[in-house]
């Protein structure tokens, strides 16, 4: 696992990033005035050494794959939990990704490389004009580390956390990469609400900021 600390100074957020994503799509989300702990890449399954102390009461964002390591980390980051269009059951028929289709993307990704990662990213929007803003400033990751990463996460146990104050997620009702049935039905088995919103998988951009979730 990886981590950048974007913003210099004021309120701190932890984001629990998407598979095969870094900082760079964003960068334009933190306003000034505030700090995001941005951690990426889950090859590795424990937090990076330097890990401000603050981080582990900040508030957290979690997204796609982010949300189950999220809940997989919970006794490291205990701020309230706010989880995007995600589950605690990554490559999973009931709570999450067909395994089928994760074993697709992956050979494909093997056979033909980048020309399936942009489809894939492509697939994230419901809103033509948000997917051209992500190719503008797009992640810079190498094609064999994404791939292990989605190797390594067809494996993962799923984690079905406690309801409580501390947690709730959002749904995008558009979402054509992780199955809003999957996600409606992960949520009520764990007891935890749940807002549906009309976006696609990456829902971002649709908001002024990271702060706005």
């Amino acid at each position: 696992m990886r981590a950048v600390l974007l913003g210099k100074e004021g309120e701190l957020r932890v984001f629990f990033c998407g598979w095969g994503l870094d900082e760079r799509p964003f960068l334009e989300l933190v306003p000034p005035g505030k700090r995001l702990l941005l951690l990426y890449d889950y090859r590795a399954p424990e937090p990076p050494a330097g890990i401000p102390e603050e981080a582990r009461e900040a508030p957290v964002l979690a997204w796609s794959l982010g949300v189950y390591w999220a809940l997989r980390l919970r006794e490291f980051f205990r701020g309230p939990l706010i989880a995007v269009s995600g589950t605690g059951a990554f490559a999973n028929r009931e709570f999450g990704i067909d395994p089928r289709l994760v074993r697709l993307t992956l050979n494909g990704l093997k056979r033909e490389g980048e020309a399936v990662r942009e489809r894939f990213f492509s697939r994230m929007f419901s809103s033509e004009d948000h997917l051209k803003r992500f190719f503008r400033n797009p992640p810079q990751r190498a094609l064999p580390e994404v791939v292990e990463e989605l190797s390594a996460s067809l494996t993962l146990p799923p984690v079905f956390p406690s309801p409580g104050d501390y947690l709730r997620a959002v749904i995008p009702r558009a979402d054509r990469i992780f199955p809003p049935r999957a996600q409606r039905r992960f949520w009520e088995r764990v007891g935890v609400p749940a807002e549906e919103i009309p976006e696609g998988h990456f829902p971002f951009y649709a908001r002024r900021d990271l702060w706005s979730w």
